[in-house]
């Protein structure tokens, strides 16, 4: 009998500890990366943090944060759109995950698949705008269970409204770790088994870190036909253009296999020696940079020649004494060529 008791105890204290442990976060300490978590009020009767769109909630134009299944403040904007919605754990639109890029986290709505952010007083979300986010334990008595979830840009705290003509997403300004007000105040709780897939969370991390845009950026500098010396060869830029339109056409569905093709091409566009070199007989104008951000061509005055005068500066200023043609000189050193000044 004192076998059994003990054996009950023991089971009894490990589910405790799981329960414990697995319930709820206070701290971002305390974030998984790719964990989802569910996000409520202190104060239940409020609902649950919600990322869907209907006409009545959509007066942003990328979408305000709401309410689903509160049974109090019914008739305020943000919780009557969404009453009828109930707050469960499969529901994608109350899923929400911190994404961390740079030591940064990022609130992310698998349903949406768009971040949160603020404007104003603003509880948005958004495909093309986020903000970073701290979660603080709170202090205050009895509560110490709860967190207060801030945006860092706008140093604005999400809370819950309790009506009075706000949204019920409401950002406030002011918001302490010993808040204790029901709608400020909340329990972020661990989805238990569910997650971020690997193309989910790889998707979310590339559009934090611009990889796409970074991509778009470098590609705008040339076109495949444009042979530019100092530039990658046209192989190495046409396989920069594949993956990005791979990941573009993907959209949101994008692949974590794409999205690490698309980083490793644009490292390879960056690093590679396989660039377009000068050709034998062809002419050339070869620029320095000032640090204003003037082109300056290396010019010949028949005595000298300069790199680093403005063309209006030169007296007698002839274009052709801008213009340098390559002569290689036959070395194994593809690199090593001769510009001359005819």
């Amino acid at each position: 009998m004192k076998k059994t008791y003990s054996f009950l105890l023991t089971l009894l204290c490990c589910l405790w500890g799981v329960s414990a442990y697995a319930e709820t976060i206070n701290t971002t300490a305390q974030i998984v990366q790719g964990q989802l978590y569910q996000i409520r009020p202190k104060d239940s009767v409020r609902g649950a943090l919600n990322a869907s769109n209907n006409t009545g909630n959509a007066a942003h134009a990328e979408g305000h944060l709401s309410s689903a299944g509160a049974t109090s403040y019914t008739t305020d904007k943000g919780y009557k759109d969404f009453v009828n919605v109930a707050v469960e754990a499969d529901n994608i639109y109350q899923q929400f995950a911190f994404v961390e890029v740079d030591g940064k986290h990022y609130l992310y709505n698998v349903g949406a698949k768009a971040f949160c952010y603020t404007s104003n007083d603003k509880g948005l979300f958004s495909k093309t705008q986020w903000e970073a986010v701290t979660l603080t334990a709170i202090t205050s008595s009895g509560n110490t269970a709860y967190t207060l979830l801030k945006f860092s840009t706008s140093n604005r705290a999400l809370t819950f409204s309790n009506g009075g003509g706000q949204h019920a997403i409401n950002m406030q300004t002011n918001k302490t770790a010993s808040a204790s007000d029901g709608g400020d105040i909340l329990s972020v709780t661990v989805l238990a088994g569910k997650t971020l897939s690997a193309d989910q969370l790889a998707y979310a991390k590339s559009v934090i870190s611009g990889t796409l845009q970074q991509a778009k950026t470098l590609l705008a500098a040339t076109t495949n036909t444009d042979n530019r010396v100092g530039y990658p060869v046209a192989s190495v830029r046409t396989a920069l253009q594949e993956a990005a339109t791979t990941v573009e056409t993907q959209g949101d569905n994008a692949t974590a296999t794409a999205i690490e093709a698309l980083k490793t091409a644009i490292s390879t566009y960056k690093t590679t020696t396989d660039i377009n070199m000068p050709v034998d007989g062809k002419a050339y104008r070869i620029y320095s940079c000032s640090p204003n951000g003037e082109e300056r061509p290396l010019y010949c005055t028949g005595s000298q020649v300069t790199g680093n005068v403005s063309t209006s500066a030169i007296p007698g200023y002839q274009e052709d004494n801008t213009i340098w043609i390559c002569h290689k000189t036959y070395d194994s050193d593809p690199s090593k060529c001769l510009f001359v000044n005819h």
